[in-house]
């Protein structure tokens, strides 16, 4: 069981478009919290941004501790009408509606890369949004990787199923839908933080662009600093 009163933290959408927002996302955390942040790797951003192309960022992953996840192939399946309208952004479930072939040829060509670039292959995967249909759960249990995160929970192939929210601010660009998520967000920490579950603390390059989500983080990490919240490295989480 994963000690309560932890919380393992995450950035996500780590690419060489946004690498320049990395070390501003690390800054949020407290100096104990950074060496621990997993980072969830994009290996080729929107289809044209493959990872290998930018040393300089392949360098800085290296040279981080913490957990470098495989976070899709390039977190995007183009533009779509129903998530501009409701999110303002492209298809960003990349792997919501994929077949398993579709889905295993996206998770093999983002091993390559991430093989190629960090020497090593990954252990854990995360499709954009958290989100997965069944192809792809098809694909990841002949992947060889160990496994997978979804949004309450993260999930090994050989059958465990570890408990572990994660708490994040990225609800797009529609300011309705910001707002309503961050009424629903407030009661999703209280409940966790009332309860001293541990959860997974996780930030977006986006929510550097919002002052009052940067606010909330902020307020949010001082309550746990004043709290005695620690953090804890993803690795160390789920072997807990």
């Amino acid at each position: 069981m994963i000690p309560q009163r932890r919380y393992v933290p995450e950035i996500h959408d780590v690419c060489p478009p946004l690498a320049s927002r990395l070390d501003a996302l690390l800054e949020m955390l407290p100096d104990t919290a950074r060496p621990a942040t997993a980072l969830l790797v994009v290996p080729n951003w929107a289809g044209d941004h493959p990872l290998h192309a930018y040393p300089d960022l392949v360098g800085r992953l290296k040279a981080h501790p913490g957990e470098k996840v495989l976070h899709g192939f390039t977190h995007t399946l183009g533009p779509d009408w129903w998530n501009w309208l409701a999110y303002g952004t492209e298809q960003h479930a990349e792997f919501a509606r994929l077949s398993e072939d579709e889905a295993a040829e996206r998770i093999i060509k983002g091993v390559i890369i991430y093989e190629r670039c960090l020497g090593t292959r990954p252990r854990w995967f995360c499709a954009p949004r958290w989100r997965q249909n069944a192809g792809t759960a098809a694909a990841l249990a002949r992947s060889g990787l160990y496994g997978y995160m979804l949004k309450d929970r993260c999930v090994t192939l050989d059958g465990r199923s570890i408990p572990l929210s994660a708490l994040q601010f990225d609800e797009g660009r529609r300011r309705m839908r910001r707002a309503a998520a961050r009424y629903l967000r407030a009661r999703q920490a209280r409940r966790l933080l009332a309860a001293g579950e541990s959860f997974r603390l996780v930030l977006h390059p986006s929510d550097l662009d919002d002052r009052a989500v940067r606010r909330e983080i902020a307020d949010l990490i001082g309550w746990l600093q004043r709290e005695g919240w620690t953090p804890l490295p993803f690795g160390e989480a789920l072997s807990s």
